[in-house]
């Protein structure tokens, strides 16, 4: 019985002992994998995001926000580590100025929605870089949605200008063909005065 409180405290000594050499081991770990992760080069090597109609271009050039938005997209693939946050940080920075400042003839929710979308996966993928643990794999995955995301809202652009195109050509269209109802009916009306006139 004497035994007793000598066991339960060579146990509980060597159960602290264990635990703090466990940790003392993943603390090391950890900054060995930061470094690195630090040097290796992440995203696509040649990602080419979709290219705007020459519409939409002319457009988006006028909208100087969408050009620096368009830069720091770019900058998001074949970077270190300390390069991918400070692209992936800027590019969240002009994802938010896009939303505030947003033309109203590109206002609506099928692109704000996309817009939506790039900010969200900006975040996560920064969330990601903060990390105390860096999972390149995530990392990867993270910037391979970023980059979607981006094609995505840049396809959506692309859409609402060749709608708007067709709606334009649409208008066009019907305002010639009442333009051309109007010149019959006025003819058939002047026709008609003339004969009353002749009579």
């Amino acid at each position: 019985m004497n035994n007793l409180p000598l066991y339960a405290l060579a146990l509980l000594l060597s159960a602290s002992l264990i635990q703090s050499c466990g940790n003392d081991s993943e603390g090391s770990e950890a900054p060995m994998e930061k470094s690195i992760d630090q040097n290796s080069r992440y995203g696509i090597n040649a990602y080419d995001f979709p290219q705007l109609s020459p519409a939409a271009r002319r457009q988006m050039d006028e909208w100087t926000i969408f050009s620096d938005f368009e830069d720091e997209a770019k900058k998001i693939n074949n970077v270190t580590l300390g390069n991918l946050k400070i692209a992936a940080d800027r590019l969240l920075t002009h994802t938010d100025s896009l939303a505030s400042k947003f033309p109203d003839t590109l206002n609506t929710l099928p692109i704000s929605t996309r817009l939506t979308l790039v900010k969200t996966r900006s975040h996560l993928l920064l969330q990601e870089l903060e990390r105390d643990r860096i999972d390149s794999v995530r990392i990867q995955e993270g910037i391979a949605a970023l980059n979607q995301a981006v094609a995505n809202f840049i396809e959506r652009l692309n859409e609402e200008f060749r709608k708007n195109s067709i709606d334009l050509q649409l208008k066009e269209n019907e305002r010639l063909e009442l333009e051309k109802q109007q010149r019959f009916r006025d003819s058939v009306f002047k026709s008609e005065l003339e004969d009353q006139g002749s009579l």
